[in-house]
């Protein structure tokens, strides 16, 4: 049983790594346009411009959205 759980809390150690390292792949600096974004996050333009307007998901002043407002919003939701 002990075992079990020593596996168990390894298996979930190298996931959160692996999640870690994925978020540092891709820039937080990165921008993209309000369509991109809904492409990525599998859903439609009009809900990301909503999130937008409510505040939820932060722009630029040009109105694109960094990688870093991305991941702060699915940290937050």
């Amino acid at each position: 049983m002990g075992q079990n759980i020593a596996t168990e809390i390894l298996k979930e150690t190298i996931k959160d790594a692996l999640r870690e390292y994925d978020k540092e792949r891709i820039h937080p600096n990165t921008v993209y346009y309000i369509n991109q974004v809904a492409k990525q996050m599998n859903t439609t333009y009009r809900k990301i411009k909503s999130l937008v307007e409510k505040g939820l998901l932060k722009t630029t002043k040009d109105g694109r959205i960094t990688q870093r407002a991305i991941d702060e919003y699915l940290e937050n939701k």
